[in-house]
């Protein structure tokens, strides 16, 4: 999806980030430096998802009294690059909420 927004901002000729920020959810670090500019990501990481989730698996198996349903929650990060521009020139617009 970030793509095709990227893609259809270039064919509408809308800059990035001059005229639009854009934030992708979901961090691709093999294909982000071959675009440009580099996307603002917000991103988990899949590693400590995958971890977590093998974690569950294996108390669940060692105890069978833990209960069926679990919620965890693992905290995002925002890795700022290049698609987004600073809230102050966009708040002089009218398009970012301080």
């Amino acid at each position: 999806m970030t793509a095709g927004v990227l893609g259809a901002c270039k064919d509408l000729n809308i800059r990035i980030p001059q005229d639009v920020s854009v934030v992708s959810y979901g961090d691709l670090d093999y294909t982000w430096n071959l675009i440009t500019p580099s996307v603002t990501v917000v991103t988990q990481s899949p590693f400590e998802i995958g971890r977590k989730s093998a974690e569950l698996v294996l108390q669940r198996l060692s105890d069978k009294n833990i209960p069926g349903l679990s919620h965890l929650f693992l905290k995002p990060e925002l890795i700022v690059r290049e698609s987004s521009g600073p809230c102050e020139t966009i708040h002089q617009r009218g398009g970012c909420n301080k």
